[in-house]
């Protein structure tokens, strides 16, 4: 699993990208998320790869992206959006 912060000024995302091998853990972990920031929106996509982006105010991302660190994740910051 691939977790990639990406950020602006205002809005920041989270860009998570796993194998359908791993959907389980991708939903289980994207409905955590959720459920404890309520004030982001997450959209997916995809075939054999999932992506999931998680898009909100730039405070509850960092927020969201300091507890993946905390429940072990490696969370990789990406200077450029794609």
């Amino acid at each position: 699993m691939e977790i990639i912060f990406q950020g602006n000024t205002d809005e920041c995302r989270l860009v998570i990208t796993c194998h359908i091998l791993e959907i389980g853990r991708l939903n289980r972990l994207v409905d955590e998320i959720l459920f404890s920031m309520p004030g982001v929106r997450a959209t997916g996509t995809g075939g054999i790869f999932l992506t999931t982006t998680i898009t909100g105010d730039a405070s509850l991302i960092m927020c969201v992206e300091a507890m993946l660190r905390e429940r072990g994740y490696e969370v990789v910051e990406s200077l450029t959006a794609e």
